[in-house]
């Protein structure tokens, strides 16, 4: 694909994470606990900090929303970078978290970048060039009905109420519960249809507004309206299935 320096940037910035992240990976590492429950290791401080780095090297003026060292999302223009996506996941030594990084700019996301290390899956995508999996150009899938659509849903706990799982299942939706990052991968790559998330944050989204996006996918709130970086919930099928989807879980 014919990329821009911002997505090169991000892509080598990606790898640049991934050698630190598995120097750490499936070692015994102290384990902290956030305010908000989630947990902390030493891989996700040092991740973060070279994948800044190297963004730096190439914009030094960046600026940035990140999951370790926060940021302002009233910029205009900058770099949002999940450093490891499923730390509990990575604390267990399942290969299965991520690395995501996004660039903001003009109030949209024009670039996304998911890296799998574990599994050796690279997703990239920028605004209007497509979206690629491991430099080869992928799409979503073409399920048309709900009946038969296969998904995933996030962690049970964030659902105020399982009512969404279950209306889908009942419409004989076949959902099962995989680390969203990791879902959304194969959801761009037309191997699941649905994807369905009750919370997070800009740095567990931001790269695949983009990617979903130009695969051919939908992404929005749980009412149907489009992301933005105060979105906390996520409803990502193929565009045939999204307006379907919407009406199944907002059913009363």
């Amino acid at each position: 694909m014919n990329s821009s320096l911002e997505l090169q940037t991000a892509i080598e910035a990606a790898q640049a994470g991934e050698k630190i992240a598995l120097k750490y990976f499936q070692t015994d590492l102290e384990i902290k606990t956030k305010t908000d429950n989630s947990i902390l290791t030493i891989a996700d401080i040092e991740t973060e900090k070279v994948i800044k780095k190297h963004i730096t090297r190439q914009f030094p003026d960046a600026t940035f929303l990140a999951e370790e060292s926060g940021g302002n999302t009233k910029e205009n223009n900058f770099w949002i970078i999940d450093p490891i996506d499923g730390t509990r996941l990575f604390a267990k030594g399942i290969p299965f978290w991520s690395i995501l990084i996004a660039h903001y700019k003009n109030g949209e996301i024009n670039l996304g970048v998911c890296s799998v290390p574990g599994q050796k899956r690279l997703l990239v995508a920028e605004k209007g060039k497509g979206a690629f999996l491991n430099g080869k150009r992928v799409n979503v899938s073409t399920q048309k009905n709900v009946k038969g659509a296969f998904g995933s849903f996030g962690s049970l706990h964030r659902f105020k109420s399982p009512d969404p799982i279950l209306k889908l299942t009942k419409k004989e939706a076949i959902l099962r519960s995989y680390e969203h990052a990791y879902a959304l991968t194969f959801l761009a790559a037309g191997n699941m249809d649905v994807v369905i998330d009750a919370y997070g944050t800009p740095w567990d989204y931001a790269p695949f507004i983009s990617i979903i996006s130009e695969a051919g996918g939908k992404v929005t709130d749980f009412e149907g309206k489009p992301w933005n970086l105060n979105t906390k919930n996520l409803v990502a099928p193929n565009g045939l299935l999204h307006d379907d989807v919407i009406k199944i879980i907002n059913k009363i």
